[in-house]
């Protein structure tokens, strides 16, 4: 990638925790750190994240802002306008942190700078107070990316010019020694254990399942967000706790999902929708079909009938049967798991998105007509 001016981004965001936005921010660092023509400056609005070190690895130069201001959003605003003109930055780029975009698209503006608003990482149905929040910052920006068409469509922003989606990169290295077993009757399901999770359909799902495949085995792995205890406790009651194990303290489920023949992602409809989803790059990645809900993203992600299969969102019978027919119809399960891959590497790269974001910092810095 030749770029016709050098680059000084300044990108923001919320915390540095161990979210699937996060793990996509440190990945495009990792790929902008090479590019000679661009200088990266990080700055973190809350101290604390376990990801901070990671982060400052990766950059020109990393400022974390001391947490547990309250309601004090002019200290903020100060510094990242102290950081713009003092770093000479020419491009503000904003993460998905809401009220932290809105003050970053709002410095970036002051010091008559470029911002693009990245905030865009769901599908919601119905826009909230948040959603409103970081709709009104996008509006503001002078460039406006999703991860996925389904998020723009949400926050009603499909046809404004400067929208444009950015997919997930994927990281194919990290899959390089995994061992994949392809036979088998494990399934699992990467999710955080929070209301927009469906994991009571799968859970009461697995109770047929195991009618037809009793040494079937059910791996939940997500980190506890709300509903871990009721989770546990519907396995519980349901009297299939030898069959379904539970791993919240996991960041990465790389080597689980490589044992498991079969990926889930369920999602409540009525409560979130998915942007585009790592877990199921990642099941992809490691030659799975997969088994989606029908829901934001996932579409964008998983073929129908091709790398996988899209079900209704709340339908543990629709989950029953596509996972029987894999079950059943190991062959072609393979085949669609290698689909699936294929899919993965052509559109979903980290080199692509890094060549995306690239032109996207070089036309903020073109010439307006």
């Amino acid at each position: 990638m030749n770029l016709k001016q050098k680059i000084k981004v300044l990108l923001i965001i919320g915390s540095l925790g161990d979210g699937g936005k996060e793990r996509q921010l440190l990945l495009l660092l990792k790929n902008l750190k090479n590019e000679q023509d661009i200088r990266t400056f990080l700055v973190v609005m809350n101290s604390g994240g376990e990801r901070e070190q990671e982060a400052e690895k990766l950059v020109d130069d990393f400022l974390v802002l001391p947490g547990k201001r309250g309601i004090n959003l002019v200290y903020p605003l100060q510094k990242l306008i102290q950081e713009i003109k003092h770093k000479e930055i020419n491009v503000v780029h904003t993460w998905g942190s809401g009220l932290w975009d809105l003050i970053g698209v709002t410095a970036g503006r002051l010091c008559h700078v470029p911002v693009i608003h990245n905030g865009i990482r769901s599908a919601p149905n119905q826009l909230n107070i948040y959603n409103r929040l970081t709709q009104f910052g996008a509006l503001m920006a002078d460039a406006v990316v999703a991860n996925s068409h389904a998020g723009l469509e949400s926050f009603n922003l499909t046809n404004r010019a400067k929208s444009r989606v950015i997919h997930n990169g994927l990281e194919f290295s990290r899959f390089e020694n995994i061992q994949v077993i392809d036979k088998g009757q494990n399934l699992c399901m990467v999710a955080n254990f929070r209301e927009a999770k469906d994991h009571k359909s799968v859970i009461i799902a697995m109770t047929e399942i195991l009618t037809f495949f009793p040494d079937a085995k059910l791996f939940l792995v997500g980190h506890s967000y709300g509903t871990l205890i009721s989770s546990q406790t519907l396995v519980s009651e349901l009297n299939i706790s030898e069959s379904v194990e539970f791993i919240s303290d996991c960041s990465h489920p790389e080597p689980i999902i490589g044992k498991c023949q079969i990926g889930i992602l369920a999602s409540n409809e009525s409560v979130h929708g998915e942007g585009i989803s790592n877990a199921l790059l990642e099941y992809m990645a490691l030659s799975k079909p997969v088994i989606a809900s029908i829901n934001g993203g996932n579409a964008e992600v998983v073929v129908d009938n091709s790398t996988g299969f899209l079900v209704e969102p709340g339908n543990p019978d629709a989950i029953i049967e596509k996972v029987l027919f894999l079950l059943k119809n190991p062959k072609i399960a393979e085949k669609m798991g290698n689909r699936g891959k294929e899919y993965i590497n052509e559109h979903f790269s980290e080199e692509r998105m890094k060549n995306n974001y690239l032109d996207l910092y070089q036309e903020m810095l073109s010439p307006k007509d």
